[in-house]
């Protein structure tokens, strides 16, 4: 499940960066975000995010975990 979060919070920050305007300072800091996020996703083995992802997919995945954890 922590994989699931680290890929959908990183493809939403991507997405956030190629689809919308923003400014440069919010560019840097989301850059940074997934920087780290990138860290965590090594730490703990998860699949290497890639361009193709879509944020809309790892919600579904989210909706699904969440709803059979309960």
């Amino acid at each position: 499940m922590n994989c699931a979060i680290l890929l959908s919070k990183y493809a939403l920050h991507t997405k956030i960066i190629d689809d919308y305007e923003i400014s440069d300072r919010a560019k840097d800091v989301l850059k940074k975000a997934n920087t780290a996020l990138e860290e965590d996703m090594k730490e703990e083995k998860c699949i290497s995010p890639r361009k193709e992802d879509k944020i809309y997919n790892y919600k579904d995945l989210l909706d699904s975990m969440s709803y059979e954890s309960c």
